[in-house]
């Protein structure tokens, strides 16, 4: 019957490292994924900074033109007391478009700036678990304590210990496991 309880012990034991190894394991396969994201965000930002770059180029032309023929506009009202209706239909398609793309624009750069502050909040996540990764196992994260368990566990691991001592010193005339 003692046999069996220090099969059952030892059992137990391996699981409970196995457990262990894998949540390790765990964390820096999630590490390495959320850093990769990072980056892929990194990039993305970058590719619609420059997207964005682009169209306020495009819209600073296009405010030049309508500029232009407001201008336009306003001189032909001078010269001219009728407007032709073809011209009137062009400025306000004209106008329309502009604002179209001003509207885009503007929700794009809203996106962009929702996306870097997403990543900005995952970096700080991302770093202090790399940082706990890093440490925790060579015993630099919480002055080398081991990571909080719960009491029952840690009952059964002490019972099953003495039990271990006492199975020691039985058949070898040991004082117990180190």
């Amino acid at each position: 019957m003692q046999d069996v309880q220090v099969i059952q012990m030892i059992v137990s034991t391996v699981a409970v490292v196995v457990a262990a190894v894998w949540a390790v394991a765990a964390i820096k396969a999630t590490t390495a994924t959320l850093k990769n994201e990072i980056n892929n965000l990194a990039k993305t930002i970058d590719r619609l900074d420059r997207v964005l770059n682009v169209l306020a180029k495009d819209h600073d032309r296009l405010e030049t033109r309508v500029t232009k023929l407001e201008m336009s506009v306003e001189h032909i009202k001078k010269s001219e007391p009728a407007m032709d209706s073809k011209f009137l239909a062009f400025g306000i398609a004209l106008l329309l478009q502009a604002g179209g793309i001003v509207w885009w624009a503007s929700g794009l750069q809203s996106a962009v700036r929702h996306n870097a502050f997403q990543v900005e909040m995952m970096r700080k996540d991302v770093a202090h678990n790399s940082k706990f990764v890093l440490e925790w196992p060579s015993g630099s994260w919480l002055s080398g304590q081991p990571l909080p368990s719960d009491i029952r566990q840690d009952s059964r691991l002490t019972y099953l210990e003495s039990q271990v001592g006492q199975l020691m010193k039985k058949n070898y005339g040991l004082n117990g496991v180190d």
